[in-house]
């Protein structure tokens, strides 16, 4: 008896697994019900082009660095785009300390990136640490970390870009952008309806 509860239980784990496998427990080429039946709840969804569905949701698993998730779906390939964003902030400590941490991690899960950038603008007057946002605001700053992960299959996350930003000037946030290898269809299908 105790031998089939723990065949069952190794049975259960087995087909499990696969539903916690990507980010935020999320995994490429879901629908819909699938994110919901993984547990993922749904806030806000609407059209964001064509054929494109964007979610605003809650995941499964959630990062304590990041507080809001999009997530972006074509009828054809499901699930292609997860987008998380932290908490905005106006402390460039704060939003340093977080890209750091939080791209040491990626990197102990996507190995070395192929891009790590940090540039300013050398004619650029916000220059000085403190006005790393004015400066991303204003485009005379980057600050972004790129893999480009090897992909074995459909599901598998082919692209990743980890950066801060800032939309107003004032307040800063972190960004990743987790993309599936069904991404580039997505977008080329788009430029066809031009």
């Amino acid at each position: 008896m105790a031998k089939r509860i723990i065949a069952i239980l190794i049975i259960a784990c087995l087909l499990l697994s696969p539903l916690f496998a990507g980010p935020f427990g999320l995994e490429f080429g879901w629908t819909k019900e699938d994110m919901i039946k993984s547990g993922a709840r749904i806030i806000h969804e609407g059209p964001i082009a064509h054929n494109v569905l964007g979610y605003a949701i809650i995941p499964p698993k959630q990062y304590s660095s990041f507080e809001n998730y999009y997530v972006y779906t074509n009828p054809e390939v499901g699930l292609f785009r997860i987008v998380a964003v932290s908490k905005y902030t106006a402390s460039t400590t704060q939003l340093i300390n977080q890209y750091q941490g939080t791209k040491n991690q990626l990197k102990s899960v996507y190995g070395d990136p192929i891009e790590e950038l940090d540039e300013i603008n050398p004619d650029s007057i916000w220059n000085a640490p403190s006005d790393l946002i004015r400066a991303l605001y204003l485009g005379e700053r980057i600050v972004a970390t790129c893999w480009l992960p090897e992909v074995s299959d459909e599901t598998d996350v082919a692209y990743v870009n980890y950066a801060i930003n800032s939309d107003d000037g004032y307040l800063g946030y972190n960004i990743i952008v987790y993309e599936s290898n069904k991404a580039d269809a997505v977008r080329a299908a788009e430029s066809s309806v031009l």
